[in-house]
């Protein structure tokens, strides 16, 4: 009905192209994949060229030991294999990039309802409609949550007796494989393979183009798989992706995974679920009311993990070379060997596109921690449990508004401890006490009225910065500096640091993240892209933003149908997506109580209707400011007590037959 407005009224059928369109746009947030093999592998032959094949290799996998190696997992020796895995995508050690989302579950027996209490929140931005609010009631499962457009399932929703939550894992599950193959591509029907010619399966897929006559185009494949990409050389790159994939252990269709979800009862229902749904990869948490009577909650990286060849170079970070078989993917990882978590004694299990724990055994190799969000959302919780003990629904719901920033933290309760304790090894820069004086000035929120939190935030990204903390004795033990703080002691009198440690610690302070920070921060915002310029009072007015929210994006996800009717929000509060609460990523908040399912509450920011002719279009939006839910029950007949309407312009509602049982 709002297209009316524009002078739409002609709709085509949605078709299995609009899926495809919508679920990949989607599944990019989720996965890694093939997208930067190409400019990486210029860059990697310039270091051939300068340093020789050896030496650039080995730079690369000094460098890639601070990059997100997405699942990457070598088929070789176990100490390597290890090591691979440790900086796979599965290991929360790893720097977090854009992924934004969080969500955490408490189970009955720690908080006053009785049963599991599960929030999610996966922080996409405000301005992409990536996902729907629906309710599937079907004869095999009745169902509640966001689904992808053209999806019949959900990533997140809730059941009548369970619930489930997904943040991104980011593993890479595609690669780029360089053919050898004649440059000219039309003429082009072979590739050589282990020094045979093999021919291209060649078939012809006819483009219907809107305004303009059909295009027809002959799609290669290949060995590895279709041939997706040409070089300025003209060297043909096929594609080997997890969907175009033969898994041979069972799985058959992602889809299989979202319809068990939401059709199982137990937690080994679940798990065997989060199996099925291979494709995007995401952190699966998920909550039952059985066993009776508190309930359960587990955990479970859902995904197809490739086990890249021992012969490959850099893989998962260049093209292969796709001359060779050897080449190739050598399977999946096992559905025995992935890890998942059951009713741990903490009662709580918190992803944030990490591991939800620092306890290795419980995986069965060696990696372990948690995103700094994650990290955050579990020290908050657990400062709930000391604080109240049991916790009330509301509590473990507050958590989402936190805009504390823990690495910040962290820097600063390290750096005065250092000051107080080793005194006479402090060296005097003048720039790094004007910075940790602001930063003992900041009052712990990147919210836009804190007058210090831009020095926080440069600060924390700072901190992160692996070319200071590559080069301490921390780094040998710790990978990354969260790691590295999360093993320290609590604050207070008991916080301590090794005294190999302390002189490193000093250095990295001192001469390298405050100074930094300093410098940088007071640098002009058109030079740097932490600078706020010389006068901290106009710190604050660098990141105090409104939101253009586009009006009914189309299936691309990029443009608006008529700016006329975007929305601007009120400018935000707290922006930062580095925070659990963050305005610009809070796309939609999901909080479920399952001792009564009917009230679950839901946000989705900013308005109730995308008609801009009614009332309530955009009416949320003091209701965005705030994070304000409403209720999002379950049951049919409560749904319709609460809508306001059930039919709009040109869209009649009928009323189907409904069963609750």
């Amino acid at each position: 009905a709002p297209f009316g407005s524009i002078g739409v009224d002609t709709f085509e059928p949605w078709t299995g192209v609009d899926c495809l369109i919508a679920y990949t746009a989607i599944s990019s947030h989720f996965t890694g994949g093939e997208g930067g093999e190409l400019p990486a592998e210029m860059k990697f032959q310039h270091d051939v060229d300068a340093l020789g094949t050896q030496g650039a290799v080995e730079l690369w996998q000094s460098e890639s030991q601070f990059k997100d190696w997405d699942s990457a997992i070598i088929q070789t020796n176990p100490q390597l294999l290890m090591s691979q895995v440790n900086r796979s995508g599965l290991s929360s050690l790893l720097p977090e990039t854009l992924k934004a989302s969080h969500n955490w579950v408490v189970d009955g027996a720690h908080n006053t309802s009785g049963a599991p209490v599960m929030v999610s929140m996966p922080m996409l931005d405000l301005e992409k409609r990536w996902l729907l609010e629906a309710q599937i009631d079907s004869p095999s499962f009745h169902a509640h949550g966001v689904a992808m457009v053209g999806t019949p399932g959900f990533l997140i929703g809730y059941t009548p007796s369970t619930a489930w939550s997904a943040t991104a894992l980011g593993s890479d599950l595609a690669d780029l494989f360089r053919l050898q193959a004649p440059q000219e591509m039309p003429e082009a029907t072979h590739y050589r393979l282990d020094n045979q010619d093999v021919p291209f399966t060649i078939r012809e897929e006819e483009i219907h183009v809107l305004g303009h006559s059909s295009e027809t185009i002959a799609v290669r494949e290949s060995y590895f798989g279709p041939v997706v990409s040409i070089g300025n050389d003209g060297t043909k790159y096929a594609l080997k992706h997890i969907i175009l994939s033969d898994l041979d252990d069972g799985r058959i269709h992602p889809l299989e995974g979202m319809f068990a979800l939401a059709q199982g009862k137990t937690l080994t229902e679940m798990k065997e679920a989060a199996w099925k749904l291979f494709y995007p990869s995401i952190h699966l948490l998920y909550a039952t009311k059985d066993p009776a009577p508190t309930g359960g909650i587990g955990y479970r990286p859902a995904a197809a993990l490739p086990i890249r060849s021992n012969a490959a170079l850099l893989q998962g970070v260049i093209p292969q070379d796709g001359s060779l078989s050897s080449s190739d993917w050598q399977g999946f990882y096992s559905e025995q060997a992935t890890p998942f978590m059951h009713n741990p004694a903490s009662g709580v299990i918190v992803t944030a596109n990490g591991l939800p724990t620092d306890d290795a055994s419980i995986y069965g190799y060696q990696a372990s921690g948690t995103t700094e969000r994650g990290w955050r959302a579990r020290k908050l919780l657990q400062d709930l449990f000391d604080e109240h003990g049991m916790l009330t629904p509301d509590e473990i719901a507050s958590v989402r508004f936190d805009c504390g920033l823990e690495l910040a933290e962290s820097v600063r309760t390290l750096t005065n401890y250092l000051v107080k304790n080793y005194p006479a090894l402090i060296p005097q820069n003048d720039e790094a006490f004007v910075a940790l004086s602001y930063l003992n000035a900041w009052d712990g929120s990147l919210d836009t009225s804190s007058p210090y939190a831009p020095m926080a935030r440069v600060v924390r990204s700072i901190a992160r910065n692996k070319d200071f903390y590559a080069h301490t004795s921390m780094s040998r033990d710790y990978p990354f500096p969260a790691a590295f703080f999360r093993s320290l002691d609590v604050e207070g009198e008991s916080y301590s640091l090794a005294n190999d440690y302390v002189e490193d610690a000093i250095q990295w302070v001192f001469i390298g993240i405050l100074p930094t920070a300093w410098q940088l921060v007071n640098s002009s915002p058109s030079e740097s892209e932490f600078g706020h310029g010389s006068d901290p009072q106009f710190w604050n007015s660098y990141v105090k933003k409104t939101i253009s929210i586009p009006y009914v994006e189309g299936i691309t996800l990029k443009e608006t149908v008529d700016p006329a009717f975007d929305i601007e929000t009120e400018q935000v509060i707290c922006p930062s997506k580095l925070t659990l609460h963050s305005q610009e990523g809070n796309f939609y908040t999901q909080i479920t109580p399952l001792i009564d399912i009917n009230g679950s509450q839901t946000a989705i920011a900013p308005g109730n209707s995308d008609n801009p002719a009614s009332q309530f279009y955009s009416s949320e939006l003091s209701g965005f400011q705030v994070g304000k839910v409403s209720a999002s029950p379950i049951d049919r007949n409560l749904i319709e007590s609460n809508c306001v309407a059930t039919s709009v312009e040109g869209c009649s509602y009928e009323k189907p037959l409904y069963d609750p049982q």
